[in-house]
């Protein structure tokens, strides 16, 4: 079966702590590797962005448990489709948490998370989404 990418933003429904987004990796984590489904989360400020890579069926399985999970709102499908290759293939789940980050000392920094009007700049272009993961999957696995 041809692999399958998803990406969306969501905004949490209060604020997370570490020990919250640890518990969500550790289910993530777990759950993910059971279904052969590998991805990244990024959290700042309130808002998540996860991109999730693996077989189209369990993925939007999957897909339809997170829209419905209430820790967050205003779920934005910014990607979706086969792709040739996972982009994340050592991760079960990689995470970073862009709180610790100065977003002003970002370059090409973009508060599309907290413009749902300008989700428009990967939506329509959704080459600029790979390109984004694919920049954080490069520094690294955490």
């Amino acid at each position: 079966m041809p692999l399958y990418a998803l990406t969306y933003v969501s905004v949490a429904t209060r604020p997370m702590t570490d020990q919250d987004i640890l518990q969500i990796l550790e289910v993530s984590r777990k759950n993910n590797a059971q279904q052969d489904i590998t991805g990244m989360l990024l959290y700042r400020d309130s808002y998540f962005i996860q991109a999730l890579e693996g077989e189209r069926d369990s993925l939007l399985a999957l897909y339809g448990r997170i829209n419905a999970d209430e820790r967050h709102r205003n779920v934005l499908t910014i990607y979706q489709g086969e792709i040739a290759e996972r982009t994340f293939s050592n991760w079960s789940m990689g995470f970073h948490n862009l709180d610790t980050v100065d977003p002003a000392t970002l370059e090409g920094y973009t508060d599309f998370l907290k413009q749902p009007s300008s989700s428009a700049l990967f939506t329509q272009n959704p080459t600029r989404t790979q390109l984004l993961l694919s920049l954080f999957a490069e520094g690294g696995s955490y």
